[in-house]
């Protein structure tokens, strides 16, 4: 039987990508601080990093509170089925776009009402 490898050396065999964007940038921080490791590249997977599920929910937890995500579907299955930092920071981007969007829908139906309410319409 083989041996299970040292802890240093199961780190991602991806080549080291830096962060290109400000989620990606955010993330890597978040990653290496949950991970607790040197550096973590936008390539990299979570798992072979060492991850596991309750450094999954730490991870979340960490996310949504940094992003400040407010929408109830981003959870511990997104790390689970986007394990890299580049696919994760996609994710997040397109989720912010919607929360976004749907602030300023909340904030344009909310002027409306108050247009009805003093008969401005």
């Amino acid at each position: 039987r083989h041996a299970l490898p040292e802890p240093e050396s199961a780190v991602s065999s991806a080549q080291y990508v830096a962060p290109r964007t400000d989620t990606e940038a955010m993330l890597c921080s978040i990653w290496q601080h949950v991970l607790e490791v040197d550096r973590v590249g936008v390539m990299d997977n979570f798992f072979a990093l060492g991850g596991h599920s309750l450094m999954a929910i730490s991870l979340v937890t960490q996310i949504k509170e940094a992003f400040a995500i407010e929408y109830s579907g981003f959870s511990i299955r997104e790390v689970f089925e986007l394990s890299s930092v580049a696919e994760l920071a996609a994710s997040i981007d397109i989720l912010l776009s919607k929360q976004k969007l749907q602030e300023n829908e909340n904030l344009i139906d909310s002027y409306k009402e108050e247009e009805l309410e003093e008969g401005v319409l």
